[in-house]
């Protein structure tokens, strides 16, 4: 319910995306969809994701929601580590 008044309400991002990952997405899908969703190019190999999706959040303001990310600090770290470590700008 948060994450969808979230997404509804704040407004200034000409770009969003909301993503369920309670049902087992990995980072590795999340990141594909991400990079669909926004228009980029989607690397074939998993190894240049994480760069493709730093690239791609920095050029610009985009609304990213990970929704229902678990309470398991392990499940956070496995899910969704590399886009947490990636250093962007977060508002």
């Amino acid at each position: 319910m948060l994450a969808a008044k979230i997404y509804d309400e704040i407004a200034g991002f000409p770009k969003r995306f909301w993503g369920d990952v309670s049902n087992g997405t990995g980072f590795t899908d999340l990141a594909r969809q991400v990079l669909t969703e926004f228009g980029f190019r989607v690397p074939e190999q998993e190894a240049p994701l994480v760069d493709a999706l730093v690239k791609c959040l920095q050029s610009g303001d985009f609304l990213l929601i990970g929704d229902r990310v678990p309470s398991n600090p392990r499940l956070v770290r496995s899910r969704c580590c590399p886009l947490v470590e990636c250093g962007c700008n977060r508002r």
